[in-house]
């Protein structure tokens, strides 16, 4: 994924609640995103997101994620809902994040906060299978319930699927049902 490593961190970055260095985020992302195929969608997400103020940045973040459980940021929320299996992949997660030395924060480890950076630092052909299995389906699984068109978030979430796929064309295609 070493390529790829620079954008996914700077796409898991922008799905962080959007405090006073969003902005600066923002631009490390788009400059990650150049001449790649996420580019387009990112800078419209840029454009719609750049022009809010901060207090309405942070409002469209909380109603588009924290208060929407369809479009709740964790991966294994939608992938097992509250099931025991959750718990399971959670630990398995954790226990990744810990071996590449990456960081936790607030969120679950199911988090694409932190799941973005994961995928990042994984091996190729792990993170390839990691993409297939579990970031692809449950991306499609978020994406299936965003019902708001208009919400510049449905557009980042649209580039992190595309930088997913771009990291693994043939694996993230694979139809997981």
């Amino acid at each position: 994924m070493a390529g790829d490593a620079t954008l996914l961190r700077a796409l898991g970055g922008l799905l962080s609640y959007p405090e006073d260095d969003f902005p600066e985020r923002l631009a490390t992302a788009v400059a990650a995103a150049a001449a790649t195929p996420v580019a387009a969608t990112l800078v419209s997400f840029a454009d719609e997101v750049g022009a809010l103020t901060a207090h309405q940045r942070e409002e469209l973040f909380t109603r588009t994620f924290d208060l929407n459980p369809v479009c709740a940021l964790d991966l294994g929320w939608h992938l097992f809902g509250e099931d025991y299996q959750r718990g399971l992949f959670l630990v398995k997660l954790r226990g990744l994040l810990a071996a590449h030395e990456l960081p936790e924060s607030t969120e679950l480890p199911d988090h694409l906060t932190h799941v973005l950076p994961l995928l990042a630092a994984l091996p190729d052909d792990a993170g390839a299978h990691f993409a297939a299995s579990v970031v692809a389906p449950g991306l499609r699984l978020m994406l299936g319930g965003f019902n708001d068109e208009s919400c510049p978030y449905r557009s980042l979430l649209l580039a992190v699927q595309t930088a997913v796929a771009e990291c693994c064309p043939a694996e993230a295609e694979v139809n997981h049902a």
